[in-house]
């Protein structure tokens, strides 16, 4: 959603300025109505757009903090509009609070809970406001949320199981550059000094790592202007449609690492899809919102390409074939589903297998990167090594000689 800048009038007819995320002008317009007052001009905001690159997405542990409340306001027996009034006051995060405060008065105006959340897509998922919609019809909107709930509790395990696997290669690497920088912008301009008063002739490795070290520190900041401008590119061609699809099918063609892309996207698919058919969606509806969570747009391409064959008639086992992108297993599993009427509890043998091979997946990569990052320490204390001692050797056999 673009972040606006806006000008408006209180109830006092005194001048308020600020920007808000909105989809659109007449929904910005909506949302400053609903808090009092009156726009008076409206325009996309460079500097949100700004701040809008840098803003960290709403983590899922405000969102399952936020849902459980919500779980202890129909459980409690309180009005919906009540209990809404009471989280909002209580609330921290100020943009949660500021969301809260856009449903409450949604809900006080006579829209449904699933209405007032689908116009907050910045805190509110496409998979959560659906299933909150099918509570809604089915009049099972407690055990929706206590699906949704039990979800975002295995969402927020899952990456940080995740990550938890990237710390150790990630440590390594972050050391093995900065001792690379340190050495190379403050010892070896010092070592360049000593053998230069001495005379003597350097081998290879020295000369290289001193023609390195002197490029550093004569170009430092120009290297450091242009990392910074590369970096700040890909994050706005990342946000881009043609530039995020360009950079995960990159990511999905590296080897070993782009298979555990895959099956990290397709096990958060499957595990989405059986909590949104278990909670009475619509199997259309349910693999729609199913696809939106997949965070590689290339894997979501192709994923949402299964809803368009569903949606023409096709059978489910039958599409996911023809896309070659799933595993066969998973593949058969769903004919057989299908066949016997059992769907919902074949997606959950499927989120099973996935639940245990993503872990084991990830493993065995990082089973074969912990070598090579060995490897690669050893590789370059030895080019230090020689770098340093085959100089002071060569000084050393000179002083023999004499």
């Amino acid at each position: 959603m673009p972040i606006y800048s806006y000008r408006a009038l209180d109830h006092r007819a005194l001048e308020r300025s600020g920007t808000l995320r909105a989809g659109s002008e007449a929904e910005l317009e909506q949302v400053l109505s609903q808090q009092g007052l009156t726009m008076v001009e409206a325009g996309s905001s460079w500097l949100g757009s700004w701040q809008q690159l840098w803003q960290p997405k709403f983590s899922e542990q405000k969102l399952r903090d936020f849902t459980y409340l919500l779980k202890l306001v129909y459980s409690s027996g309180i009005s919906l509009l009540e209990g809404l009034h009471t989280v909002m006051e209580g609330q921290a995060d100020k943009k949660l609070q500021t969301a809260i405060q856009n449903i409450y008065a949604g809900v006080e105006s006579g829209k449904s809970l699933s209405e007032c959340m689908q116009e907050r897509p910045d805190v509110f998922p496409d998979f959560y406001v659906q299933m909150v919609m099918a509570g809604e019809i089915s009049g099972s909107l407690d055990k929706t949320i206590d699906a949704l709930l039990e979800y975002l509790e295995w969402q927020i395990e899952f990456n940080k199981r995740v990550r938890s696997f990237f710390i150790y290669p990630l440590t390594i690497l972050g050391i093995i550059s900065l001792v690379g920088a340190i050495l190379l912008v403050f010892v070896f301009p010092g070592l360049l000094k000593v053998f230069a008063q001495m005379k003597v002739a350097l081998p290879l490795p020295t000369r290289i790592l001193l023609g390195i070290s002197g490029f550093m520190q004569k170009w430092y900041l120009l290297l450091g202007g242009v990392g910074a401008a590369t970096f700040v590119s890909l994050r706005f061609w990342g946000k881009t449609p043609e530039g995020r699809r360009n950079i995960d099918a990159f990511l999905l063609s590296l080897p070993v690492f782009g298979f555990m892309i895959a099956r990290i996207n397709l096990s958060r698919y499957f595990k989405t899809l059986a909590t949104l058919y278990s909670s009475g969606l619509e199997v259309q509806q349910a693999f729609a919102a199913a696809a939106s969570v997949v965070t590689n747009s290339v894997v979501r391409d192709k994923l949402s390409s299964i809803t368009e064959a569903i949606a023409g008639g096709e059978a489910i086992s039958r599409s996911m074939r023809d896309l070659k992108f799933v595993q066969p297993l998973v593949v058969e599993m769903i004919a057989m589903g299908e066949k016997t009427g059992e769907l919902e509890m074949t997606l959950r043998r499927i989120c099973a297998i996935y639940d245990r091979e993503v872990p084991e997946t990830i493993k065995k990569m990082f089973a074969i990167i912990e070598p090579l990052t060995v490897l690669v320490m050893g590789g370059m204390v030895l080019v230090i090594l020689l770098a340093i001692f085959l100089p002071i050797y060569g000084i050393a056999s000179g002083i023999k000689v004499r």
